[in-house]
Order: C-alpha cells, then sequence, then structure tokens
C-alpha cells in the first residue's frame, strides 16, 4: 500500500477575547488555524472545530473570511457560548480537533490533507508568543454562560434620552408588543420578508427565555388601510399611532440607498426595495433595538453622543455573524428587561 502522508502541522490561535473577564452567553470564540509558511490550503465545504468548554465537545463553524480570501491567512473557525456553557479553568482544543464531517482542507494541488493541531496561543500578533499542547486548558478564556442579571438603575432614563422619542417606552402595559409586517411590501420583496417572520419569533423567544416574559410577538401581515404611516421622502415622517401596542416593518418601494432605518417615533422600521439581505439575520434585531430606544455601542460609534439611549453591545451594533445569528447578547436583553418591566409600569 501506498505509504500515508504525514498530517499537516497547524496552531490555533484564539483570536477573540471576552469582554469582561470570562466569555458570555451569546460572545463568539473565534480560533484561527494557520499552516507553516509556504504550506497554503484551501478550504471546500464547511469543516468543524471541536473546543473542549469544560466537559463537553462545541464544534466552532467555518467562518470564512470576506474581505481576505487568500489561504495564507489561515482559517477561521467561531462558536457561539451558550446559557449551560462553563469552563473556569479556559477553553482547551484538541490535536485532532478539526471535524471534516461537512468539508475538507486541500493542499495546492487540490488533494485532501489531515491536520494536526500541534500548539494552541491566545495571542494573534505573533507565533512566539507562550503556546499551550493541545488539550490543554487556556487560561485567558475562561467561560461562563450566564453571569449575574444586573440590577437596574437608571436604564429607564438611559432609554429617554434617546434623540428620537420612542413610544414603545409609554405603550408598554406588559403586553408583548405585536410585530407586524406591511402587505404595502413589494411583491418581490414578499419572500424574503416572510423570513424575517421566522427571525422575529426566535427573537422573541430568545428574550422570553432570557428574562422570564415576552417582549414581542410575530403577528403578521398588517393590511395596508390599517397602517399608521405614509410613505414621505423616503422616510417615515409622518407617522400617527392609532394603534399602539404595535411594531411595524415594511420596505420603501424604491431602492433609494437607505439600506435600513428605524423609526422611534413610529414604531416602525424599514428597508430599501432590492437592499434586504436573508444572508444576515442580526440587522432584524439591530433595527428592532432602535425602537426599544437603544443606541449604536461608544465602542464603535464614540461620536454619536447625540444619539445616547441604552447602549448595544458590540456585536448587535455591527449586526453581523454567522447566517441564522440574532446578534443580540446577554446583556443586551437584560438591560430590555429594565426598560420593559415585568407586568409593565
Amino acid at each position: 500500500p501506498a505509504p500515508v502522508p504525514p498530517p499537516w502541522p497547524a496552531i490555533a490561535q484564539i483570536t477573540s477575547a471576552p469582554e469582561r473577564d470570562s466569555y458570555h452567553q451569546d460572545e463568539e470564540i473565534v480560533v484561527l488555524v494557520d499552516f507553516e509558511p509556504g504550506k497554503d490550503v484551501t478550504v471546500v465545504g464547511s469543516p468543524r472545530l471541536r473546543i473542549k468548554v469544560g466537559e463537553h465537545v462545541r464544534l466552532a463553524d467555518f467562518l470564512p473570511w470576506r474581505d481576505w480570501p487568500r489561504p495564507r491567512w489561515g482559517q477561521r473557525f467561531r462558536y457561539l457560548v451558550g446559557l449551560d456553557d462553563e469552563d473556569s479553568d479556559g477553553i482547551s482544543i484538541e490535536a485532532d480537533a478539526l471535524d471534516f464531517s461537512d468539508g475538507a482542507f486541500l493542499d495546492a494541488a487540490g488533494v485532501e490533507i489531515e491536520v494536526e493541531i500541534y500548539a494552541i496561543t491566545s495571542d494573534h500578533v505573533t507565533r512566539d508568543h507562550v503556546r499551550f499542547e493541545p488539550g490543554e486548558s487556556v487560561p485567558a478564556h475562561p467561560v461562563l454562560g450566564a453571569p449575574e442579571p444586573r440590577v437596574c438603575t437608571n436604564e429607564m432614563q438611559e432609554a429617554r434620552a434617546f434623540s428620537h422619542h420612542a413610544v414603545l417606552l409609554d405603550e408598554w402595559d406588559g403586553t408583548p408588543f405585536s410585530v407586524y409586517f406591511d402587505e404595502a411590501i413589494p411583491a418581490s420583496e414578499r419572500d424574503d420578508a416572510e423570513h424575517f417572520f421566522g427571525v422575529a419569533e426566535r427573537l422573541a423567544d430568545r428574550i422570553a427565555a432570557q428574562i422570564g416574559y415576552p417582549i414581542i410577538e410575530l403577528g403578521g401581515w398588517l393590511p395596508v388601510e390599517k397602517r399608521s404611516f405614509v410613505f414621505r421622502d423616503a422616510d417615515l415622517r409622518d407617522c400617527e399611532r392609532p394603534r399602539p401596542g404595535e411594531i411595524i416593518v415594511t420596505a420603501l418601494p424604491d431602492d433609494t440607498s437607505y439600506g435600513g432605518a428605524a423609526r422611534p417615533h413610529c414604531a416602525a422600521f424599514f428597508w430599501d426595495d432590492g437592499d434586504i439581505d436573508t444572508t444576515w439575520d442580526a440587522p432584524f434585531a439591530h433595527e428592532l433595538f432602535h425602537l426599544f430606544a437603544f443606541g449604536h455601542s461608544p465602542i464603535t460609534h464614540p461620536d454619536e453622543v447625540w444619539r445616547r439611549g441604552i447602549p448595544m453591545s458590540v456585536r448587535l451594533t455591527t449586526a453581523f455573524g454567522l447566517p441564522r445569528d440574532l446578534g443580540v447578547t446577554f446583556d443586551d436583553v437584560d438591560a430590555l428587561r429594565c426598560v420593559f418591566p415585568e407586568g409593565g409600569r
């Protein structure tokens, strides 16, 4: 028999860092699998990387490069921390951590290769930093799935300082807000809009599971004659509120390069016709949280002091992630609990 070629050596670099002392629910752990110089690889399918979190093995999904498709940048994997994940000593990665059940690595000739991880580091800047053996816990990356909920203090005041009056703050009576989709959405966007029906339901379940009661629920399609706003200047400026307790999602009839925008004074948000992208689910939650009087993170938008409001997490602000990533973090939902307390005000 022909000799079996040896595995290609690789180093696993943990390129993410916990926002606090440890990773919490919905934070991401990102690992770059890098090869020796000159050992370029390409990927087919969606291989996964096994990460040991406490006594459990978790699978990190393949995360392709969007801006740098060149193989020599290494290959990335991403895992979102769950509520039950806990590892106070730090995560670990085994030598055979790559799972090729849904994909494979190929060499320059297109031949599938096996990969063996020989070291792990938490420093992605230099390859000569402190290295850990495969299977060894990396102390800089502990995991605690669910932190203690905050003690509510001035969240309501922060919400009311939002630059646009958010009518939902006054309408909260403990009954979940119904999310309706405008029947005036162009036919070309109907299928995309119905995709977001599922996103709204997932987000509603995600919020209720954490805080113990619902904030939103799916209302379905809203007939045009019951709509509480009109289009003017590619905006929702004329907005009466004859139907309190409802949130409206719509699409502009023409591509006006608005992308997506929220109008808290209408409890409505919209996207451009032709601009909606169902590849990413997180922008839906991003615009919805603007209606709840959340502003962008001061870390990513330090100049937006005029917006104020409850600060979103960095992740919800940037609204990117895995295709089915809602974008919200534990802290986003925890702050929502303080703004919309159980039973109303």
